[in-house]
């Protein structure tokens, strides 16, 4: 018996592991251009600290900590608890985030509490991205825990509050989002050994599996993608703020051609514009939105979706690939 549409299915296996292979690079450049965005942040609060009168980076730091509510404090060490230490790109990304707040307090901002939420969401989304990296790249252990520390503290810390209804739902693939990835590799193996087969029937049976396979993990890489691209938008929309910050005192304020004042209002304008971005990005990142936006790529590629599972078969698939042992 003769089965025409396994060229198609092999076609679909191919352009699904292209797919997760391209969002995974896509993820870990991401990631890289983030750290690069921290770097550069603390480049220039060093020299803004000291215009200030602070001796030292440290120094302006712990002083942006001083100034924290208690319930902020308690927010701030409790993610340090969880991220600090365990990867560098990390360390960077919570030092420019109480960076931030103490740019805002150099302004006497009113809402740090705000400031300080969104730039703690973003170093969780950030931990997302990292923790995929590690999965990928051997470090599977630290991978899954950073992966489920952060899925933790957003559904739960933020829940209500920066993140609400279906973005916060879309999370709960997090505690085993590593399992998930992590053998997609093995994935991949036995996709060779489809193509070496010579029965046909046995051929389209794999292939069929491989592609509900590969599109539940297409969907989570996908997602996990979105995460990531919000928190390079932020980081590089802080280190914006910062340097903006920082001409503002070195090239107007300090040669007395822009009062103290009216450079604070400007940096706060800045600074209180991040908060609602980062929270409405992560309103528009649910399992629906993902999917649709996998189904328009496929669409404008003419892509062979035919034996594509439903979404609610990927999400059921997902969950079980978590599960399994």
């Amino acid at each position: 018996m003769l089965y025409p549409d396994n060229k198609n299915r092999a076609n679909r296996v191919t352009q699904l592991s292209g797919d997760i292979t391209h969002l995974q690079t896509e993820i870990e450049q991401n990631i890289k251009d983030a750290e690069a965005h921290d770097k550069q942040a603390l480049e220039v609060l060093d020299k803004f600290a000291k215009k200030k009168g602070y001796n030292t980076l440290d120094e302006f730091l712990k002083n942006a900590e001083k100034q924290l509510t208690d319930d902020d404090r308690k927010r701030y060490q409790e993610m340090k608890t969880h991220f600090e230490k365990k990867d560098a790109r990390l360390d960077l990304a919570l030092k420019s985030s109480l960076g931030l707040v103490g740019t805002g307090v150099s302004t006497s901002m009113s809402g740090l509490s705000t400031l300080l939420k969104g730039s703690l969401l973003r170093v969780s989304l950030q931990a997302i991205g990292v923790g995929i990296v590690q999965v990928l790249t051997g470090q599977f252990t630290e991978g899954v825990a950073l992966l489920r520390a952060a899925g933790n503290i957003i559904s739960t810390a933020y829940k209500g509050e920066l993140v609400t209804g279906k973005a916060a739902t879309a999370l709960k693939f997090l505690g085993y989002a590593g399992k998930v990835l992590s053998v997609l590799g093995l994935v991949l193996d036995a996709v060779i050994l489809i193509y070496d087969a010579v029965d046909g029937a046995r051929q389209r049976t794999e292939f069929q599996k491989a592609i509900k396979e590969l599109c539940a993990r297409r969907l989570s890489t996908k997602k996990i993608r979105e995460y990531v691209r919000i928190t390079l938008s932020y980081s590089g929309d802080a280190r914006a703020a910062i340097d903006y910050a920082q001409t503002l005192q070195e090239d107007l304020v300090d040669k007395g051609e822009m009062s103290q004042s009216d450079a604070d209002a400007k940096v706060q304008k800045k600074l209180d514009a991040l908060q609602p971005k980062i929270s409405k990005e992560m309103e528009t990142i649910t399992d629906d939105s993902t999917y649709k936006a996998l189904q328009e790529q496929d669409t404008k590629t003419s892509a062979w979706t035919n034996e594509d599972p439903t979404l609610e078969e990927m999400q059921k698939m997902i969950e079980e690939m978590g599960t399994e042992k």
